[in-house]
């Protein structure tokens, strides 16, 4: 895709939101809703007080567990477990280490480690079934963070910041024991005025 066409697109989308949210019944039309919907690629950013989740989250990784960080944006993990224990993937290269893998194109790194970490990436994924079925075959503990339906229920919102699916935290629980995963600890961060939960889940 074209950097042209990219910022058309989001031009054009931007643009029918806003009318959107003046004319009720546009927008409660499933193909204006699909239309405004974004990608990460066009909205791509970093935002350093993200650490404060992932510094919570790695609490829960074991002493000398090896660990898979997948959606890794800037590697921040990397510098909390040590690169020997690292392996960051993402859609793109981050470092010279990076396994690329686009998710949303079921592209899965063919690779298992202690531990699956996933910071703020499954909000992104459209199918997350999928995702979770790959995610419990490469690792015995997975630590996961997502804003749930629950505290962002505005679907413009979420479809605005580029998110892909928007399930409950019980449903998310329910698809991890469907894979014999239980949960084993569960908390939360406010992030950017944004609740996240992290939730963290044992292979039976």
């Amino acid at each position: 895709m074209t950097r042209t066409f990219q910022s058309a697109r989001n031009y054009f989308s931007r643009r029918l939101y806003q009318i959107g949210l003046r004319w009720p019944k546009l927008s409660s039309s499933s193909l204006w809703k699909k239309i405004i919907q974004v990608d990460w690629k066009d909205v791509e950013s970093f935002d350093d007080e993200w650490k404060v989740r992932i510094q919570k989250m790695a609490s829960y990784i074991p002493a000398e567990a090896s660990v898979l960080d997948l959606g890794c944006g800037k590697e921040w993990l990397k510098d909390v477990v040590g690169i020997t224990r690292y392996t960051g993937v993402d859609y793109v290269s981050r470092s010279p280490e990076t396994l690329v893998c686009d998710f949303s194109h079921h592209e899965f790194p063919s690779i298992t480690k202690d531990v699956a970490f996933i910071s703020g990436a499954l909000e992104f994924i459209p199918d997350p079934d999928w995702f979770l079925d790959q995610v419990t075959m490469s690792c015995s503990r997975c630590i996961i963070s997502y804003c749930p339906i629950e505290t962002q229920g505005d679907l413009l919102v979420r479809a605005r910041a580029g998110w892909k699916n928007d399930l409950s935290l019980p449903e998310i629980e329910a698809m991890f024991n469907k894979r014999n995963f239980g949960l084993s600890a569960k908390t939360d961060v406010i992030t950017n005025k944004t609740y996240n939960a992290i939730m963290v889940f044992d292979k039976r």
